[in-house]
């Protein structure tokens, strides 16, 4: 659980300081009891310049393994 809270700050803070660059879009709402599998879905929308592209990423989190 520590390093989802650790991602999700540093995915909050990428969308307050993406200003021109793009944007990230993220679901940092995360709810979980202990040994829940947790998803955060994250989009990462490029600038005008390169025509305005969109990632998705989802991180995975299951107990007992590695984030995926």
């Amino acid at each position: 659980m520590k390093v989802l809270l650790s991602l999700t700050l540093v995915l909050t803070w990428l969308e307050r300081c993406s200003g021109s660059a793009g944007w990230v879009f993220t679901e940092p709402q995360l709810q979980a009891s202990a040994g829940d599998s947790v998803l955060l879905q994250c989009l990462f929308r490029g600038s005008p310049a390169k025509g305005w592209t969109v990632t998705k990423v989802d991180w995975l989190r299951m107990p007992g393994a590695s984030a995926q």
